[in-house]
C-alpha cells in the first residue's frame, strides 16, 4: 500500500511538470519590419515550433518558423510556455 502511494505521488508530480500554459494571442508577430503597402499571400496554416533557449525563446521560435516556411511574419499566433518557463511553443 505504501509503495502505491509513493508511485501515485511521483506520477502526479511528474505529470504536473510537463504542462503548457497559454500566455497570450497575437495578431501579427515577426522579427522584421512589415511593409503594409505590399499584398502578402498565405503560405501555410497551422504550423508549430518549439524553442528552448536561455536568452530569448520567443525570438528563436519566430526565426525558426519564418526561415522554415520562407515567410515574413506570422498571423493569429497562440503562445504557450512550459510551466518551468524554459520552453515556448
Amino acid at each position: 500500500m505504501k509503495n502505491k502511494i509513493i508511485i501515485l505521488g511521483l506520477t502526479l508530480s511528474l505529470a504536473s511538470c510537463g504542462s503548457w500554459n497559454r500566455i497570450g494571442d497575437l495578431t501579427t508577430i515577426g522579427n522584421r519590419n512589415i511593409d503594409d503597402s505590399k499584398k502578402y499571400t498565405l503560405l501555410i496554416r497551422e504550423v508549430e515550433a518549439v524553442a528552448k533557449a536561455d536568452a530569448d525563446a520567443m525570438e528563436q521560435a519566430v526565426d525558426n518558423l519564418t526561415k522554415k516556411y520562407e515567410g515574413e511574419f506570422l498571423r493569429n499566433v497562440k503562445v504557450y510556455v512550459k510551466s518551468n518557463g524554459k520552453k515556448l511553443k
